[in-house]
């Protein structure tokens, strides 16, 4: 990689009264047990901060005990199978823009089997643009990587993932890699010369809110709500006001008794009021 192009910022060791970055784990910089503090000019941890704040999808890999590759910008969950990536800018590439410059790539080197992508019901809808824009087919199974594993193996596709950061190319693997997939992506920046900001802006991010709305633990009750009159007339509403600005996703949590609101529109505002007034009839419904 050219350090010109994309500064290398080092992380050097610290006392124990440093912020805690990175401890033990599945990632290469932590299994040593070290404490780094990181250079005033890092926006690796800040940037971190400010998505977990904004993305329910992103809180859970940033706060399971992510380990840093010091001063490469990549962030990895406890067990090292999904990898968000941080650009020059401080800006967070997740697996939705992963897959775009990974995919791109290889479709223009002929590697990518059916011009597809497989995601999944939570994939931005910025990757549903990239994809109609370069004539690529995105496919969504349900959430989980076992679901998109299956699919790819299937049908022979080689690359499929999810936002959160856990990105499958069977050309080497049957599961998530997130060393794999930082590789990966070093290997498209490296042959483009291009900064990893600059790469990553093919694939737009929408703001996205998630609501979870808690349920009685009672036996059918997600499956009554999801059947309601009431709520599909209202989700067909909201989507008519976002028109081809946004979409709307509500489902029940396959683990927990909740329903889960997903709305992704141009503005965090819309996504807002959308995602709340959908929430707050879930939780008033008359089941």
């Amino acid at each position: 990689m050219d350090k010109k192009k994309i500064p290398v910022r080092v992380a050097t060791p610290a006392a124990r009264t440093e912020p805690l970055l990175g401890q033990s784990g599945g990632g290469t910089a932590a299994a040593s047990e070290r404490y780094w503090r990181w250079g005033d000019d890092n926006m690796l941890p800040y940037a971190l901060a400010q998505i977990a704040r904004r993305s329910t999808t992103h809180r859970r890999i940033i706060n399971d005990k992510a380990d840093y590759i010091a001063g490469k910008g990549f962030a990895f969950d406890g067990d090292a199978d999904r990898c968000l990536m941080i650009d020059e800018k401080g800006n967070v590439v997740d697996g939705d823009k992963t897959m775009a410059v990974c995919g791109l790539s290889m479709r223009d080197q002929g590697l990518l089997t059916g011009r597809t992508i497989v995601g999944t019901v939570m994939s931005n809808l910025g990757l549903h643009e990239f994809c109609n824009k370069n004539n690529i087919r995105l496919i969504c199974t349900p959430v989980g990587d076992r679901n998109v594993l299956e699919k790819m193996l299937e049908f022979g596709y080689r690359i499929g993932g999810e936002q959160s950061g856990h990105t499958i190319f069977t050309d080497y693997a049957t599961t998530g890699d997130g060393q794999l997939t930082a590789l990966q992506f070093l290997q498209v920046l490296k042959r483009s010369g291009r900064p990893a900001s600059e790469l990553a802006s093919i694939c737009p991010t929408y703001p996205q809110t998630l609501i979870n709305v808690e349920l009685a633990n009672q036996p059918g009750l997600k499956e009554a709500v999801m059947a309601s009159q009431e709520l599909q007339e209202a989700i067909r509403r909201e989507e008519e006001v976002l028109g081809g600005d946004g979409r709307v996703l509500v489902r029940p949590s396959g683990t927990e008794p909740l329903v889960r609101v997903m709305v992704e529109a141009k503005t965090v505002q819309q996504a807002e009021e959308c995602a709340g007034r959908l929430a707050e009839l879930v939780k008033t419904l008359k089941i």
